[in-house]
Parts: structure tokens; sequence; C-alpha cells
């Protein structure tokens, strides 16, 4: 029978086994702003993607493949695969092609700089030597210009995630859309133990979560439509904050929910200082807009149990407050306003019996009692002056909390899943929740 034979010339050599080939590394990443190069300076923005399929293949067709990890990175050894030859192909499949396209790939090398590699490129390891290639997809939708006339914010999906002691916050979703952050706990960060901010439309759930010793339990900035229920904010320096900050897009704060969460006893001295110096202070709402505020437990908090207040011109309006259990606050609920941020804004704080109050009397200020309704006068209340601070700890200082409880299993068990639109909340049935809601996955010393 005839066939085709491989040819042999006289002279040349066959290359060399796999045995003598070095690893070949791939990272694959979100791509933004399409200059073809990876801009690992800030990788929050430009961050790994996990699930991409690598594949290197040799002439004969032998193939060794794997899915890229959590940070998008891969390495494969072809000496313990039926690779041959040393030269190899390697391609990177789209991890989801509904949303992703091929990143665009540098010309050329840029010193310095990490380019980026088309999603099909070549390999030479053999003789030992490694090889790394760096590719990366893009969704044109978030393309943003490295110097833009027009500043205009990207938004990604958000995480599903569980942290513990970091540097500046546990858990950080900052242009994230459509998730959720539960089942958590946050402990000795030095800005906030949670964090949503800069996102329209968010669609973020923050539900069971334990956050303690931080210089802040939990904060939103410019975010919309954030739920934040059924959470223990506790012995921070501040418990809770939604606020509006020019620093970021898409300011102010607005239409969030905070329900059902206890928020006590933020006066914790053993944590990092605050940078605005906040201390004592249950919930805080800085120049929001229709925040409701519902069901929690606000407890033991040395400054303000909630404190409504401007940021810079930026009004707090709209905003509500019922339902509400205060106890053992400096002042249960705290009011102040500018006439250069438009006073009053009609906001609704509802002032249960026996609460007390900055200033007073509260009805004059808010108007939501005896049937009023709320008033909307361009009025000047003096600032609300807090419980002075003292000085804070260094975050490395905060002390480990220990053996707390875990999920079940092996954790590295777990497959990754892409996050998921939170279930939606159902408000009505929540109720003011226990003064030990979450109090088993706290600390000892503070249950």
């Amino acid at each position: 029978m005839g066939g085709i034979g491989m040819l042999v010339f006289p002279g040349a050599q066959q290359a060399g086994a796999a045995g003598d080939d070095g690893t070949v590394s791939v990272r694959v990443v979100r791509e933004i702003n399409a200059n073809g190069i990876w801009d690992h300076t800030a990788p929050i923005l430009e961050p790994g993607l996990p699930g991409a399929v690598v594949t290197v293949t040799d002439p004969q067709g032998h193939t060794q493949s794997g899915p890229t990890d959590d940070q998008g990175q891969l390495t494969l050894d072809p000496s313990t695969s039926s690779l041959t030859g040393g030269k190899y192909r390697v391609s990177v499949s789209n991890p989801d092609p509904a949303v992703f396209s091929p990143a665009f790939a540098a010309a050329s090398p840029t010193a310095g700089q990490t380019s980026l590699s088309p999603s099909v490129d070549f390999v030479d390891v053999s003789g030992g030597k490694p090889a790394s290639i760096t590719t990366g997809f893009w969704n044109p939708s978030d393309y943003t210009q490295d110097n833009p006339r027009i500043i205009s914010a990207h938004q990604r999906d958000a995480v599903y995630g569980v942290g513990a002691g970091s540097v500046y916050t546990d858990i950080y979703a900052f242009n994230r859309q459509h998730g959720t952050i539960a089942n958590s706990y946050a402990s000795g960060s030095a800005d906030s133990g949670f964090y949503v901010g800069q996102c329209l439309h968010c669609d973020i759930v923050v539900t069971d979560n334990v956050a303690e010793y931080n210089a802040v339990g939990y904060e939103s900035a410019n975010s919309t439509g954030v739920s934040v229920v059924r959470n223990r904010f506790s012995r921070n320096r501040v418990g809770l904050t939604m606020s509006s900050d020019y620093q970021e897009a898409f300011a102010p704060q607005r239409k969030a929910i905070v329900a059902g969460n206890v928020v006590s006893d933020n006066n914790e001295a053993q944590t990092p200082e605050q940078a605005d110096g906040g201390f004592g202070i249950g919930i805080g709402l800085g120049g929001s807009t229709g925040v409701e505020v519902l069901k929690n437990r606000i407890e033991g908090n040395r400054s303000a149990g909630l404190l409504v207040s401007p940021a810079e011109d930026l009004a707090a309006k709209d905003n509500t407050a019922k339902g509400n259990v205060y106890a053992g606050n400096g002042t249960d609920l705290a009011f102040w306003s500018s006439a250069q941020s438009g006073g009053t804004q009609a906001n609704c704080l509802e002032r249960p019996a026996g609460a007390t109050t900055y200033p007073r009397p509260w009805r004059a200020v808010l108007g939501c009692e005896s049937g009023r309704g709320p008033l909307n006068d361009a009025e000047d209340i003096a600032p609300f002056r807090t419980v002075p601070g003292p000085a804070g700890i260094a975050f490395l200082d905060v002390a480990p909390p220990g053996l707390l409880p875990t999920m079940p299993g092996d954790p590295a068990s777990v497959p990754y899943r892409r996050a998921q639109a939170p279930d939606p909340i159902d408000i009505g049935s929540l109720t003011v929740p226990p003064r030990t809601w979450l109090a088993e996955a706290a600390r000892r010393s503070a249950r």
C-alpha cells in the first residue's frame, strides 16, 4: 500500500523530544483601552480572565491544554505531555464569545511594558528555555481612552467573595454590577471592610456579612441600586456610610436600601483611624439621595445612631428612615444642612418615641410626623458635632479574628462560577434583627 512518508533530508536533524522543553506560561487579561498593552500597574482595571482554555499544539497535532485560574494565569509543561519539537502554536479560547472579542495585539514590543500577543501565537521552548505570553479579550462597550476629553466611567459584573484583613478594603466592588457579596467576614481594614462604589444600576446585594474592627464597616459611594440587608456592622469606628464623592463618577449616592442590619457599638479604639476622623457613628448618609434606612437595630454608637448631612454642595435629600430601633446612642437621630447644599430637601426621618435628636424640635426640621409631609426649606442648620475619636492603630496591629465559622467542605474543591444577578430582596418580610444577629460569626469579645 502506498502512503505519504516523512521526508528526511541528508544532514538534517529531527527536533528534540519534549523532555528538553521549557514551560509555557500564559496570562489572559480583560483589556480596556485597546492600547495593546496590559496595564499591570492598575490590575483592578485590567484583571485576569479565568476560564480561558489554553491549547499548545505541536506540528504533529498533539496537544496539551488547560483553563486559566482565577487570576487568568496558566503554566503548561510540554515535557510532561506527548508534545515534541520544542516549537509550538499557542491558542487561547474566548471565555465568553457573547461578551468578549479578542483584544488588539501590540504592533511591536514596548520597552518596560507587557505587550499583548494575539490569541494565537507561537513559542520556542526548545533546549529548556521558558516562554511566556500575555493576551487579552475586551468588550467594546466598556472601552475607555487613556486621556479622554470626557470622562465616562465603565462598569463590570460584581464579585462574590470572602475576605479578611487587607491593607485598604477587604472586599472592593468598584465599577461593578449585578452580583452579591454574602457570608463574608471583614476585619482590620484601614478604610472599609466592604465597599461598593461608582456604579449606575449596580444591582448589588450585600447580605449576611460581618464587619468589625475596621475604620468603617461598610461604605458605598456614588452607587445606585445597592441593597445592604441582614448584616452585622459592629465594633468599627463607623458602622456604615452612604456618601457622595466628587472624586468618583456618578455622584451623588442614590437609591439604596439599608435594611434589617445590626449596627452597634461602633466606638472601637483598636482599629485603623478613619481618614475623615469619624468615630462613634452607626449609619451616616452624606449628600445621599433616596436612601431608605428601614428596620435596623442601631445601638450603642457614642456620637450618633443615624447621621444625615450634606457633602460639599450636595444635599442629603429624599432619604427615608422608618421602623428602626435606637438605643444607647449619643444621639439617636442627627441632621444638619447648609443653605449652600439646599437645606432639608424633603427628607423624612421617623423619630420613634423617646428617641433623642439633633436639632430639637425634630418635627420642625424634617416634618414627617403628624401627617405634615416632608419640608423642602433651604435652611442652614449648624453641623452636628461628633465625639472626638482616639488615636487609631496600624492595620497590621489589628488582632486577627481567630477561628471563625467557615463554609462546609474543602474550599479548594469549589469550582469558579461567574457572578450572577442577585435575587430580589423582599423588604416587607424583613424584621428588626435581634442584638445577637450573626454574633456567632463575630469575635468572642464582640458577642
